[in-house]
C-alpha cells in the first residue's frame, strides 16, 4: 500500500493530528494542501516542500470554505481524501454557556464540517474518494464541563451518517479518539475548573490511564486512509482509537475505602 502521488486535504492541518497526520503524509510521498485560519504557520510547514501547499480557511465562513476547497483541488490537481481534524471546546457546565459559547462550538464542530463536505463532494471520485472526520469519546460517555461538546459530537456524528446516506458512491469515516496528547485542545480552559475537571473525570472512571501521542493516532489515521485509497471497493464507516491501560482509578487501599464511605453520599447519607 504506497502513498505516493496521493492528493490529499487537511482541515485543520496547522497543529495537533491534523498537522502530524499531513506531515507524516508528505514523507510518505502524498501531496498535501494543510487547510486552517493561521496562514503564518501554514507557510512555516509548507515551506520545506515542494508537494506541501498552504491554503487558508475559515471553516464557519461559507465562502472561505468553498474558496479554500477550490484552490486546494487546484494545486493539488483534484483531492483523493479529506481528514477534517478541526474543532473546539469550551469547558463549563450547561449553566455557564450562554448563546455565543453554544453559537462556537456548534458552528465549529457540526456547521464548519457540514460547509467543508458540501464544498469537498464535488472533487471526489466517486467510487473512490473519502473524507474522514475525527470525533470524540465523549459521544457515549458525558463528561464533566464538556457537555456542550458532547452535544457537537454526537451531531456530527449524525451528520457523517446522512453524508454517507446522500452520497453512497463516496465513503465517511468517523474516528473516534480518545485522550490524546500534543493537541491545542483544552488550550483555552480555565485552570480551577480543569483540575475541577480532571477530579469529577477521575471518580467517574472516565479519565484514562494512558494517554496518546498525537504521532501515534496520526500514523493510525494515515494507514486508514492509505488502506481506503488502495482498496475502493473497501469501506471502514468507523473507527474507534483508544490509548490502552483503561480508566484511570485509586487503588483500593484500606484508607481509601475507609474516606469513601465516610464522604456524604449515597453510600453514606448521613456522612
Amino acid at each position: 500500500m504506497q502513498l505516493e502521488g496521493a492528493k490529499l486535504l487537511v482541515i485543520g492541518g496547522s497543529a495537533g493530528i491534523g498537522r502530524e497526520f499531513g506531515e507524516q503524509a508528505l514523507r510518505a510521498g502524498a501531496r498535501v494542501a494543510f487547510a486552517a485560519r493561521r496562514v503564518e504557520v501554514l507557510e512555516q510547514i509548507t515551506r520545506a516542500s515542494d508537494d506541501a501547499y498552504a491554503v487558508a480557511v475559515d471553516i464557519c465562513d461559507e465562502a472561505s470554505v468553498a474558496h479554500a476547497l477550490a484552490e486546494a483541488a487546484e494545486h493539488l490537481g483534484g483531492v483523493d481524501a479529506v481528514l477534517h481534524t478541526a474543532g473546539s471546546a469550551r469547558l463549563g457546565l450547561l449553566a455557564d454557556q450562554d448563546a455565543d459559547a453554544w453559537r462556537e462550538v456548534l458552528e465549529t464542530n457540526v456547521m464548519g464540517p457540514a460547509l467543508v463536505a458540501r464544498a469537498a463532494v464535488p472533487h471526489l471520485t466517486p467510487g473512490a474518494g473519502l473524507m474522514l472526520f475525527c470525533s470524540s469519546t465523549v459521544e457515549d460517555q458525558p463528561r464533566w464541563g464538556l457537555s456542550a461538546y458532547g452535544v457537537s459530537k454526537v451531531a456530527l456524528n449524525r451528520l457523517v451518517e446522512c453524508l454517507r446516506f446522500e452520497h453512497e458512491d463516496l465513503r465517511f469515516v468517523r474516528a473516534t479518539i480518545g485522550s490524546t496528547t500534543g493537541t491545542e485542545f483544552g488550550d483555552n480552559f480555565d485552570g480551577d475548573t480543569l483540575s475541577e475537571a480532571f477530579a469529577q473525570w477521575i471518580v467517574r472512571a472516565q479519565h484514562t490511564n494512558e494517554m496518546m501521542v498525537v504521532g501515534d493516532v496520526a500514523a493510525v489515521l494515515l494507514d486508514v486512509v492509505r488502506t481506503l485509497l488502495d482498496n475502493p471497493r473497501v469501506h471502514i464507516p468507523t473507527v474507534k482509537i483508544e490509548p490502552p491501560g483503561g480508566a484511570l482509578t485509586l487503588r483500593a487501599t484500606p484508607d481509601v475505602v475507609a474516606q469513601a464511605y465516610a464522604a456524604p453520599g449515597p453510600t453514606n447519607p448521613a456522612g
